[in-house]
């Protein structure tokens, strides 16, 4: 696959050509303000790429400004009034790649990212009501061959679950079981104040030896009221019922987003290029929708092996909006790590990079820096390894500097200044 980028500044009979087969991998990093040509650029590669053996092109376009022709292009637009959307419980059944514990976290992971952070009772709670709803579905953290081929829980199912919890504690077994522990330990603290506060004699002696027989009674009366094991169980993982309604509300505000939904988006499949048409989403949907989607992508890409040529490419626009530093295991730094030799290719358009893991810049093979702010011009020049006045003095529209890291010559990291 070959991309005409511009030609060298210094040597203007030079063009300046992106070749798959020469660069480490088809993974891209775009950087520029608003006006310094991006969208054109996106829209450059893909015009080039269409008719190169790419199969699927995937565009994720938080303002809905990315357009191409119809005629090889299927454009969903999003929102909450709209029939469909993804599961974000779905499991990717590769057994090197996916699994129940990985899908857990990562559910766990989205929404500490892009809303208020899960308190550690809550997101235990949380990732013991998934193992339990994974397990009733047929899915086993430790065997594989359950992770394939089952009827995937979704939202609605985990809310359900949590109702069901919910109300145990509030007029089951599970409220009794909480009120009588709460109450004998109430008690119990009350005895020991008693042995360490009051004087010996008959009078004490008589309170203690009293309450010590009522609590030898409640506690009979505690066990004989258990009806299977698993309620004491139960109670220990999911705390008390303000932690399970603390989780029921978070699902219930997930559900109201209007982005998790069972009917899948209504792509075309016999078009090449799917436009993921954003605008009308919060930035936290974009977040869910732009994850849980590449996830899927990465899930096909691994079931159907390795590739030794770039069939499929991704583009994410605005995509600081959603990794940072912190996220090693976020899909977009998976893919980074782990796509080539699937088949798949990243590229992320962006005003700044330097909020980017040092993992997904050192595994981006390309890089064009459009122009940005001054107020990104160091962290960026400190991020890429590149002098800011280098950065400083791009033309928006009409220059670049332009990184590409070849395979016979990976240590290689001049920028050089093309002219479009």
């Amino acid at each position: 696959m070959l991309l005409t980028i511009g030609r060298n500044r210094s040597n203007p009979k030079e063009e300046i050509v992106w070749d798959s087969n020469d660069v480490i991998n088809g993974h891209w990093i775009i950087v520029g303000g608003s006006g310094t040509g991006k969208t054109y650029q996106i829209k450059n590669i893909i015009s080039q790429v269409k008719q190169q053996g790419v199969s699927r092109i995937h565009i994720f376009d938080p303002h809905g400004d990315i357009s191409t022709s119809p005629d090889y292009t299927s454009s969903v637009r999003f929102s909450e009034s709209a029939p469909y959307g993804i599961n974000p419980l779905t499991v990717n059944p590769d057994p090197y790649y996916g699994g129940v514990r990985r899908r857990i976290n990562s559910f766990i992971g989205m929404i500490n990212r892009y809303s208020a952070k899960l308190d550690y009772r809550q997101e235990a709670a949380l990732r013991y009501l998934l193992q339990e709803l994974y397990s009733t579905f047929g899915f086993e953290n430790d065997k594989p061959d359950t992770w394939a081929c089952k009827t995937t829980p979704t939202l609605i199912d985990l809310i359900n679950l949590v109702s069901h919890n919910l109300k145990s504690f509030f007029v089951g077994h599970m409220h009794a079981i909480s009120t009588q522990i709460d109450y004998l330990s109430g008690q119990l603290l009350h005895l020991r104040r008693l042995n360490q506060q009051m004087p010996p004699n008959n009078e004490n002696d008589k309170n203690i030896t009293a309450l010590k027989d009522n609590l030898k009674t409640m506690f009979a009366h505690y066990i004989d009221n258990l009806t299977t094991g698993d309620e004491i169980d139960r109670y220990i993982k999911y705390d008390s019922q303000d932690t399970l309604k603390a989780i029921y509300d978070r699902m219930e505000n997930l559900r109201a987003l209007g982005i998790f939904k069972t009917h899948q988006p209504p792509f075309n499949p016999a078009q090449p290029i799917w436009h993921y048409d954003m605008r009308n989403l919060y930035v936290e949907e974009q977040g869910y929708l732009v994850e849980l989607t590449l996830e899927q992508i990465f899930i096909k890409a691994t079931q159907e092996g390795f590739k030794d040529e770039i069939d499929t490419l991704v583009f994410v626009d605005e995509a600081q909006r959603f990794i940072s530093p912190d996220t090693p295991d976020h899909i977009i730094a998976v893919i980074s790590r782990e796509a080539r030799k699937f088949g798949i290719g990243l590229v992320l358009a962006t005003q700044n990079c330097s909020n980017f893991s040092e993992d997904i810049i050192i595994n981006s093979g390309s890089k064009m820096i459009l122009g940005v702010d001054e107020a990104y011009l160091h962290p960026l020049s400190k991020s890429l390894g590149i002098e800011p006045n280098r950065i400083r003095f791009t033309h928006p529209r009409k220059s670049a500097l332009v990184q590409f890291k070849s395979k016979k010559a990976s240590s290689d990291g001049r920028f050089i200044e093309v002219l479009f």
